[in-house]
C-alpha cells in the first residue's frame, strides 16, 4: 500500500505488555541508541519483530521460535503485545503458537522467512470458535518521519464490515473501504483530531463502530492502530494503539507494505 499524506488522528488506547524474548531474540527492544550503532551490513542481517495478540475470546498464548524448549514470548494475552520491536537474525524461523503452558494445543506452526532490514508485525487475529483464527505478517515502515507522524491502521475485527475512517463532520474520508485483514499506512501532521470509524459508506455518527475525540498525535512518532473485538459477541470493539520511534538506518520498505485493498482519499 502506498503511503499517503493528509490530516489524520491515531485511535486512542495505549498499552504496554512488559514481555522479554529469549533464544533467538534479544532481551530488549532496540532503543534509538542501540539502533544507531547498527551499520548497514548489520541491518541487512537483522529483522525487527513485534507480535500482537488481536484474537478476542482466545486464550493467552506462548510463542516459540525454532522449536525452542521455552517460549520466546510467554503468556501473551488478548489486546497485548511484545514491548516494542525485538531484534532477531534474518532468515527462516519456525514459528509456533500454543495455548499458554500447553504445548499440545497448537494454534499455529509454520516456517516463516524474516527478511533482513525489515520491521515485521506478526498479528494473531480472527476467532478460534469459528475457525477464522490465523496469523498475518505485515511489513512496517520504521524509517524517519521527517517532522510528520506515520500512522498504520489495521482492520482486525473478523466479523466486522469494511470500514471508513472519517472526520467527525464526515467532510474528510481518511481511509476508504478497508476490509478485515487489511492495513493502510498514511503520513499525518501533528495535531489534535476528532475521528469516527464507520461501516463503509455510512454518514450517520450513530452508526460509528469506534468514536474518537480530541486525539493528540505527535511529530516524529509511529502509530500502529488495530481495530479489534467482535460485532456479534460480547467482546467490545475497541482500538489498540502502539507508539514507537523511527529506527535509524532502516529504510522504507522496498515494496509496498500491504496489498492495495484500501484507498485513502481527501474530500474536496
Amino acid at each position: 500500500m502506498k503511503t499517503r499524506t493528509f490530516s489524520f488522528a491515531a485511535l486512542a488506547a495505549v498499552f504496554v505488555a512488559l514481555l522479554a524474548l529469549n533464544g533467538h531474540v534479544s532481551n530488549a527492544a532496540p532503543t534509538m541508541q542501540a539502533a544507531a550503532t547498527m551499520d548497514a551490513a548489520t541491518i541487512a542481517q537483522t529483522t525487527l519483530l513485534r507480535v500482537v495478540h488481536a484474537s478476542p475470546a482466545s486464550p493467552n498464548v506462548d510463542v516459540y521460535l525454532d522449536k525452542g524448549a521455552t517460549p520466546a514470548i510467554a503468556n501473551l494475552a488478548y489486546d497485548t503485545a511484545t514491548d516494542g520491536y525485538k531484534v532477531i537474525p534474518a532468515g527462516d524461523h519456525q514459528l509456533t503458537i500454543t495455548a499458554v503452558g500447553d504445548t499440545k494445543t497448537v494454534v499455529y506452526d509454520d516456517k516463516v522467512t524474516f527478511t533482513g532490514g525489515t520491521a515485521l508485525t506478526v498479528i494473531a487475529e480472527g476467532l478460534l470458535a469459528d475457525k477464522s483464527f490465523g496469523i498475518r505478517i505485515t511489513v512496517d515502515d520504521v524509517s524517519d518521519t521527517k517532522g510528520q507522524a506515520r500512522v498504520k491502521v489495521t482492520h482486525a475485527i473478523s466479523d466486522g464490515p469494511n470500514v471508513d475512517l472519517v472526520t467527525a463532520d464526515f467532510k474528510t474520508v481518511l481511509v476508504n473501504d478497508l476490509p478485515y485483514g487489511s492495513s493502510i499506512t498514511i503520513m499525518v501532521p501533528p495535531g489534535t483530531y476528532d475521528l469516527l470509524v464507520v461501516p463503509h459508506g455510512a454518514t450517520d455518527a450513530s452508526k460509528a463502530v469506534i468514536t474518537l475525540t480530541g486525539t493528540k498525535i505527535d511529530a516524529d512518532q509511529i502509530y500502529s492502530v488495530f481495530a479489534t473485538g467482535t460485532i456479534s459477541s460480547n467482546v467490545a470493539v475497541k482500538p489498540l494503539l502502539f507508539v514507537t520511534s523511527p529506527v535509524p538506518g532502516f529504510a522504507p520498505p522496498a515494496m509496498a507494505p500491504e496489498a492495495p485493498t484500501a484507498a485513502a482519499t481527501m474530500a474536496q
